[in-house]
Formats: C-alpha cells, structure tokens, sequence
C-alpha cells in the first residue's frame, strides 16, 4: 500500500542534528517521513526545501518519494465507451469499445478503436462456469466506469439459473501477454508468500467474486508453467487454476433420523387486501395450478371479466414462466369504484384489467410496484403470487442489507439461531432461541453450510400506527467472533449477528427456524426481511470477508 494515501499530515521538518552512528542518514529520514504525508503537505515541503538543498542528489532523492502517482487506484476512464453484448458458444459477453489510451498516434493519425473492457461468462454441461475480464486497462490507470466483476458474476449466476444453474467456477489465471501478468495471477503469488494456494486463491478478485455468488468450497486443480496460446510464442507461462463449488444439496435435514429440525413455516397470505375491506370472500381463483385467493372477483360480473383476460394473457405468462424460470409472477388485479354506505351496504368496485410484474420474491415484486407511480390513483389492487418454477439460489435474492462477511457454523453441535421480534415501541428485541440442535447427525450437510453476514443500517424505513412511513433508528455495534469482527445487531440488549443463507442447503435450514417477528406489520416496507436470521458472536466463523 502507498504510504501517502494515508492522508496523514506530516509534523514539521526538523532541524538538521548530527546522527548517530549507524543511524540512517538525514537524507533517508526526510525520504522517509515524506512518505508518510500527505500529498499536499509533501508538496509544500518539496517546495520548501528546492529553494534551500544545495545538494542535488538529495533533492533528486526527495523528488522521488512516493506520491499520488504510486499505487494509486485506477480512474474512470475517461473516454467515451461503446458497449455491446454478444453470445458466445455456451454463454456471452460484455463489450466495451474505446480508444487504446496506450497508443502513441502520429500527427494527425486518428485513434485506434480497440476492446478496452470485457467481461466474458459460459457454462458448460457439467455446470462448471468460467470467465475471462478485463475491467482495468493494461497500463493499470483507467477502470471501466461501469464492469465489476463481483456484480457481473452475480449477474451471470442469476442468468445460467435457467439452464440448471452453476455448480461450480473455474478460475483459470495466467499471463495477459508477454509482460502483463493478469490481476488475479498477481494477487495469487502474492498471497501465496503467506498462505495456502487455497486461501491465496480466496484473496483474488476472481476468487472473492466468487465466494460471494456460493462458490465456497476450494480446491487447487494445478500451477505450473504451459504455452500460453492467446501469446502465441512458443514460451511456457505461470497458469493456475482452481475450482470454485457450491456445496452439494445433501438430504435434507428434516429427512434425518434423529435430531430433526421443527416443521417449516408457512408462507404468507395470498392476499393484500385489510381485513377491514373485505368481502365475501369468493373460492380461490386458480392460475396457472396456483391458488389465488381474492375477494371482489365473483362480484359484479368481475368472475367473467377476469376469467376472458386470463384465457387471453395465460398463455404468455407460461411463456415468460418457461424463459424465466426462476422468477415469479406477482398478479395485479386493476378494479374501479366500490364504496361503503351510510348504512353499511357495500358496492363492490368493478375489475377493469389484468397485468403482472414478475420477481424472484413476492417482497421484491411488492416493493418493485410501490415504488413505481400509478398513473390512476383512484384505482384499487388486489395481488396474487405465483412461485417461480424453479427455485432461485438465494445468491440472486436482494438482500435488505449489506453483505459484508461469508461466515459459517463455529460448533455444529449446538446450531441455535437467536429468535428476533420488532415494535415500533421498542423497536428490535428478543423472544428466546430455536434450538440448539446437534447437527453431527447431519454431519455432511452441516459442515457445509455457509450463509452471509450483513450490516445492519443506521437506520430503516418502517411503517408507523398511522399507516406512514417513517425512519427508526437501529442500534449495532461491532463484535468478535472466530476469525475477526462483524456488525451486530442490538436484540434490546442482546447482540446477535444477521445473517442470509449463501445456498440451498443453508437456505432449507433457515426454513426450519422462525422468522422475526413482526405482527404489526411495521418492516412491510423492507422486502426479504422475512429471510434474514440472528445467531450469537459465538456460533459465527469468518470464511471470508468480501
């Protein structure tokens, strides 16, 4: 790391005194103290001293201290960029278009068009995912404003969710060209110096990438020198690669002998509409084999009008169900009118008009149609959720907070998950534990298990006694546990640690445990809250920060 980024400011540059022998010499300790300042302050002091060193191998030497230049981190390129994307046998890749900033033009010769950034992903019949990116410019100044690998590789996990999905990454890394190591062959050698080629593996861009998208397990597959062919001259160069997997579904914990997990919780109702509002309840309309359960439709003629627009619009949702197979249909219901009398007779609105809005939740999709405007606000909705036709890897899944750690269980003999419950007078509390459990006879599976920590945020959107949103403060602070430290929440005095299953073994787990409690229906307007789980320091281990 460049000392100078620090930002430290650097005390006043004493005077001259004789050294000690064997001490390191004015010279040096000037060097050396520069480095340690901040860029401005550096300057004055180069300005200082140029008007006063009579020795111009010293001021030479100075002039040389690190500055900004250093180990700084790339900027946005600064150029205008063109980007693409293409399919690519098994998957497909992302293109961005400039001028080379690297190219010494001759007077009026025009700039080169060239591939500055790519990112590039396929899958293959065994599952295995590979990628190829370029997200920082060769000469190391210039990042693309808009490519990170993190976000692509989630994104392209999300995209092979319909051909089965990624069960596993290969990071395969060697030289760029003759002279330009990649970034992640870097970091590996790096890290190696101190680690096993596992744990160095983690410590890559590539490899933090895909930790993150649940690809926890690690296994070095070689590191050795081969003929690179993209370079083409017959040498033999540094590859490494290394497999990145998902762990294995297993059997299921509630399938065991012994030690079983409590039943799952059901999920919530079909239906948005208060209580208050219903009406004679008609029987559940079945959509596409799902049952949604509404409360004007047999009203004023509105079975026959919603009937004509399912025949209609049904056989395109099953065509987006089949092309996106892991997202699920949130059903918007458009009536019109209905009002209570002065002596309580009702007049039902009337249905004007079906549509939908698809997402891997019902949270997500709910909090995806609030937040758009409706264009008439007289009109009432009711909802209906279909569930995807495949279930998506909880990777995919907006999480309500940020993902800071990938943690796992420190003791598998005793899970226990700390039992969460909020009110808007008192805010987040607890009512107790689910668990322990001695997973050893899930042996397997349990070990396992990864899940992520998040950060709990200064503060949330909740909706108050008046029906309003309103902001809560949220009351974490930092823990110790195994490996490190992480956020945690405050459970009135209590701190637990929130965390979000990494894959699908994990994610059975946490169906089996209780969700927070929340019977006011205050944290309606955090989606996904309902997923999210506590655990306490102890139960927590660092896999890997992200």
């Amino acid at each position: 790391m460049t000392r100078a980024r620090e930002a430290v400011a650097a005390p006043a540059v004493p005077e001259a005194a004789p050294a000690p022998a064997g001490a390191p010499s004015m010279p040096l300790l000037l060097v050396a103290q520069l480095a340690r300042s901040a860029p401005e302050e550096r300057k004055r002091t180069l300005e200082s001293l140029s008007a006063t060193a009579g020795n111009r191998s010293v001021t030479r030497l100075l002039a040389r201290t690190p500055g900004k230049s250093a180990g700084a981190d790339p900027a946005p390129y600064p150029f205008e960029l063109r980007t693409e994307r293409t399919d690519v046998e098994g998957g497909y890749r992302i293109s961005q278009w400039g001028i080379d900033p690297s190219e010494r033009l001759k007077p009026g010769q025009k700039p080169t068009q060239t591939e500055v950034f790519w990112v590039e992903f396929t899958l293959d019949e065994t599952g295995t995912m590979k990628a190829s990116a370029r997200t920082v410019d060769p000469t190391g100044k210039y990042r693309s404003p808009t490519l990170r690998l993190k976000e692509q590789m989630r994104l392209a996990t999300e995209h092979f969710e319909s051909r089965g999905g990624a069960k596993h990454f290969e990071g395969d890394w060697s030289w760029m060209s003759p002279t330009e190591p990649s970034a992640n062959l870097k970091s590996y050698n790096a890290a190696r110096k101190t680690m096993s080629p596992e744990d160095a593996a983690r410590q890559t861009p590539s490899g933090k990438a895909a930790i993150a998208a649940g690809f926890v397990d690690v296994r070095l597959v070689s590191d050795k020198p081969e003929k690179n062919e993209d370079i083409g001259d017959g040498k033999e160069y540094q590859r490494v690669r290394v497999r990145f997997s998902r762990p294995g579904p297993g059997t299921k914990p509630q399938e065991q002998k012994g030690g079983a997990a409590p039943p799952a919780r059901p999920p919530a109702s079909g239906s948005s509409t208060k209580t208050s509002t219903r009406v004679g309840a008609g029987a559940a309309l079945v959509v596409m084999g799902a049952s949604i359960g509404l409360n004007w439709w047999l009203e004023h003629g509105n079975e026959e009008r919603i009937r004509e627009q399912l025949a209609r619009k049904e056989p395109l949702m099953r065509k987006e169900q089949q092309e996106q197979p892991t997202l699920g249909f949130l059903l918007l219901f458009r009536y019109k009118g209905g009002a209570t009398g002065t002596e309580g007779a009702y007049a039902a609105p009337r249905f004007e008009v079906l549509s939908w809005r698809r997402g891997y939740t019902r949270s997500e999709a709910e909090a995806e149609f609030k937040r758009q405007p409706i264009a008439d606000p007289s009109a009432r909705y009711e909802f209906g959720w279909i569930e995807p036709l495949v279930a998506p890897s909880p990777l995919v899944l907006a999480t309500p907070w940020t993902r800071v750690a990938l943690a796992r269980f420190t003791d598998i003999s005793k899970i226990a998950f700390q039992k969460a419950q909020f009110k808007e007078w008192g805010g987040f509390d607890t009512n107790g534990q689910n668990g322990p459990v001695d997973a050893r006879k899930w042996a397997t599976d349990a070990r396992a298990y990864r899940f992520l920590v998040l950060q709990p945020p200064p503060q949330i959107t909740i909706r108050n006694v008046a029906g309003r949103l309103k902001l809560e403060d949220v009351d974490s602070r930092d823990v110790a546990v195994a490996g490190g430290t992480v956020p945690a929440l405050l459970l009135d005095d209590t701190p637990a640690v929130t965390v979000w299953p990494a894959d699908a073994p994990t994610e059975e787990l946490f169906a089996h445990t209780d969700r927070i409690g929340d019977k006011e229906g205050k944290l309606s307007p955090i989606a996904n809250i309902d997923r999210m789980r506590w655990l306490r320091p102890g139960q927590v281990t660092i896999v890997q920060t992200l």
